[in-house]
């Protein structure tokens, strides 16, 4: 059998010059794959009315790489200019809830369909790579895989149901769960990016346990190149990325309170990020006055990585209700890649904990463990002052988490299809 051609068609409605941590998963798969000799073809949605852009992550693509954006008709106009917008806005929200399945993006994906068949069809396209979230880009590939001789790749960022809000009748949540199965009885690999839900998939549907393999998400070497660590006389523990954990963070405050005074007046924390509204108001009303909290605000990746080399330590904080343990922030695989200490404010079972127990100088801390918390914290602070707190080197331990050696596993799973 003649080996196909290695043109790859990328449709992932997150994309850059969007921002946030959505995205980066797609653009360093397309990234690398270009580099390895693919001719990659990316069909996004049109980022106009996405609220935040990273250019530097648009620029670090090959200049090979062909972008389509397609305007989504439904975010075009659902950004309110009053404030009375906002109470009509919640209400067509609950009509998009009802006639939107699997999700908001629908109107998108049926767009981005009939775009992806002249793609494949001018360019000769072998094979297909769909990103979710939205779930609703993998009912492209369902479509796309009825109609082309496609190999077709599903790759899961997130548990379907995870991602999406829970559906508002039953008849919704059977159309959903017939989505899903759809799609992995259609696609010819399912990739998802943590253990556990790559073992939930094999559980679920084991008539097509062999076609689900797990990469998880990592970080790009490249990115670090011009990234210089210091090592600061005070201790600046850091988060980059959105804060949005409101139970593991007030935890992880409470356990800082917690320390000698004299330690408290030494230790500085930086939110490099978004951060979401409950804690804002929550750091500034009950932790503010005693511990040394700066926001920064959002910063592109590149900016966000120099932020954080600058730090001491670097703090993840994961949630606590069952759809959040099995996500994992994709902050956590770049704070790995620093030769500073990580400290892991997450449950004994989330999906974070399962990635972090075997590797070199990282920290859990229990949220539900206030005196272990406190103690680690202090040894932290100790090892601070004594100059011991640094060059805790993982990288020999990281290479399944770099964004080159993941795009050569896409790579391989497509080509064997």
């Amino acid at each position: 059998m003649p080996q196909k051609a290695k043109r790859v068609l990328i449709v992932s409605y997150y994309f850059p010059p969007m921002g946030l941590g959505g995205v980066q998963r797609a653009a360093k798969t397309a990234k690398y794959l270009a580099q390895e000799g693919w001719h990659v073809h990316v069909l996004a949605c049109n980022p106009d009315n996405y609220p935040i852009r990273d250019e530097s992550l648009l620029n670090d693509l090959p200049e090979e790489v062909e972008i389509t954006y397609l305007d989504d008709p439904v975010a075009r106009h659902s950004r309110p200019s009053a404030e009375h917008d906002y109470i009509l806005r919640g209400r067509s929200h609950l009509l998009r809830r009802i006639v939107q399945i699997p999700d908001s993006k629908k109107f998108w994906a049926d767009r981005a369909t009939k775009t992806a068949e002249k793609i494949i069809h001018d360019h000769s396209i072998a094979y297909l790579l769909t990103t979710s979230p939205p779930p609703s880009t993998h009912t492209v590939g369902i479509d796309l895989k009825r109609d082309f001789c496609v190999s077709w790749l599903a790759d899961f960022r997130d548990p379907w149901f995870a991602d999406s809000e829970k559906p508002i009748t039953v008849l919704h949540t059977a159309l959903q769960q017939n989505l899903e199965k759809n799609i992995i009885q259609y696609a010819d690999r399912i990739v998802g990016v943590t253990s556990a839900h790559v073992r939930d998939l094999q559980k679920r549907y084991a008539r097509f346990k062999d076609k689900i393999h797990h990469i998880p998400n990592g970080f790009d070497g490249d990115d670090f190149k011009n990234v210089e660590e210091s090592f600061p006389e005070k201790l600046i523990l850091a988060h980059g990325g959105t804060l949005c954990s409101p139970h593991t963070a007030g935890a992880f405050f409470e356990a800082l309170l917690r320390l000698e005074s004299e330690m408290l007046n030494q230790t500085e924390f930086w939110q490099i990020g978004a951060v979401d509204q409950e804690i804002h108001d929550m750091l500034l009303t009950r932790f503010a006055d005693k511990i040394k909290i700066e926001f920064t605000g959002y910063m592109n990746h590149r900016d966000t990585l120099r932020q954080l080399a600058k730090s001491s330590a670097i703090v993840v904080f994961g949630g606590v209700d069952k759809k959040s343990l099995n996500i994992i922030p994709a902050k956590l695989y770049e704070g790995l890649a620093f030769k500073k200490p990580l400290l892991a404010v997450v449950e004994k079972t989330s999906a974070v904990h399962e990635v972090i127990s075997r590797l070199q100088g990282v920290h859990h801390l229990d949220p539900d463990d206030s005196e272990g918390m406190k103690n680690l914290l202090k040894k932290i602070v100790d090892d601070h002052k004594a100059g011991t707190l640094f060059n805790q080197s993982r990288l020999s331990q990281l290479r399944k988490y770099e964004r080159k050696y993941q795009a050569r596993q896409m790579a391989e799973l497509m080509e064997n299809i």
